[in-house]
């Protein structure tokens, strides 16, 4: 008697959907979003969690902004002066006056210059032999500085005992000698104080009439005119913290579900492996977008690093770096059985990929069979893209040869990730 319903309510009554039937874009986009909502709450429902993706990339940003740098400032000196006359106390004053040397010291015997060096008590001794003003009333100018550096005797370096300070050559009557067991600082220290030996005898020589130069060099600087380090290392650091924030979720993703014993409730679900490879990669996606918008506001507003080009071109090349990392990321995770394994994927490749990457040296100083490497470094082309946008202003069609290689690679890497997914699903 009541096995049919009248017409008028069965046309009203909706028809129930099938549960696993159903494979329309519609219902696909509704179990993706389902699950993308639930990698989000399972990542934030964590307070560890919540402040490990928010906390420490600032941080790293701060530290990083203000510690990378190649820039000297306050390098300790001391000075011998052995002329003791006006011109070498002017010279000793301009010398204390730069920004980039402290004078600690005043030297006025031979024994203190090693003294000085080896206890680390200075980087650089300034020496300015006798006879220093008559040189200039005689040659219109300082002559060019003598260089030796504390250290560079590898074999007295490593057996404790110090070189004998040399002796500056007659033509030359002043001589700088740097603390050469850090290279680089040296080398920097150096070349500064010959630039400002250097000018002292061309201001010098045009106050006391003395000949002027046959030709004078000046240097500009395209893009960064002040040579601030901090322009060049920041841009570097959006690449670095988006990356390494981006595959410790991705990384994390499929490990952790293995570790809590709730990956096996996931494959008993309606999910096919596609649906489930974009779900883990969604948040991890989504969180590094948000921390390299982050990172860049950080950059112009708080570092004063110019933006000179595109957002358009700078979010086409993070994106698709974004693809990259975390297809590798999900290859990590789909490898690895616990968190520890997973983490220690991506510090196993984290390391390498920013040193190949050009980040802190020059990719054309290394060994050329590693700057082949460094071809498949997706790292290596978004930092010539962030690099570009940022300091040369650098168009979309300017960095295309640097987008296409990080297309391919975030192409190939999503493709080994969702084979190696579906490999260990099955």
């Amino acid at each position: 008697m009541h096995d049919r319903l009248p017409a008028s309510i069965a046309a009203r009554t909706p028809a129930k959907p099938a549960l696993s039937g159903q494979t329309g874009p519609l219902t696909t986009l509704h179990r993706l979003l389902a699950l993308i909502i639930k990698e989000f709450l399972t990542l934030l429902k964590d307070p560890k969690s919540r402040t490990v993706v928010i906390l420490p990339p600032l941080l790293q940003t701060i530290i990083f902004g203000y510690a990378a740098t190649f820039d000297l400032v306050d390098v300790l000196c001391a000075i011998y002066d052995e002329d003791r006359s006006a011109a070498s106390h002017e010279l000793a004053a301009r010398v204390a006056g730069s920004p980039t040397f402290r004078v600690v010291a005043d030297i006025d015997r031979d024994a203190d210059i090693a003294r000085h060096l080896d206890a680390g008590q200075v980087r650089l001794v300034l020496r300015i032999g006798q006879g220093f003003e008559r040189a200039l009333t005689l040659r219109g100018a300082a002559g060019t500085p003598a260089a030796a550096a504390d250290g560079a005797d590898s074999a007295a370096a490593s057996s404790g005992t110090s070189p004998a300070p040399a002796q500056a050559p007659s033509h030359a009557v002043i001589q700088a000698i740097a603390d050469g067991r850090n290279s680089n600082t040296a080398g920097l220290a150096l070349n500064y104080m010959a630039s400002i030996v250097d000018d002292f005898g061309a201001r010098y020589a045009a106050a006391h009439g003395g000949q002027p130069r046959p030709s004078t060099l000046v240097v500009r600087s395209w893009h960064n005119p002040n040579l601030l380090s901090r322009w060049f290392f920041v841009p570097g650091i959006v690449v670095m913290v988006t990356m390494v924030v981006t595959l410790i979720i991705t990384a994390l993703s499929v490990a952790r579900e293995r570790e809590q014993g709730t990956f096996d409730q996931i494959l008993v679900t309606p999910y096919r492996p596609t649906e489930l490879l974009i779900g883990k990669a969604a948040p991890g996606f989504l969180v590094g977008l948000f921390e390299a918008s982050l990172i860049v506001a950080m950059a112009v507003f708080w570092f004063g690093v110019p933006l000179r080009g595109s957002l358009l071109t700078l979010y086409a090349g993070l994106v698709l770096f974004l693809f990259s990392v975390v297809g590798i990321g999900l290859m990590i995770s789909s490898l690895s059985v616990t968190m520890q394994q997973g983490l220690l994927g991506m510090f196993l490749f984290t390391m390498p990929a920013a040193i190949l990457s050009g980040f802190a040296t020059p990719i054309a100083n290394m060994a050329e069979p590693v700057q082949w490497l460094t071809y498949v470094n997706p790292m290596r082309y978004v930092l010539i893209v962030v690099r570009g946008v940022f300091l040369e202003g650098a168009d979309l069609a300017l960095l295309a040869p640097q987008l296409w290689p990080l297309a391919l690679i975030g192409a190939g890497c999503m493709a080994a990730a969702g084979w190696l997914f579906r490999h260990r699903i099955q």
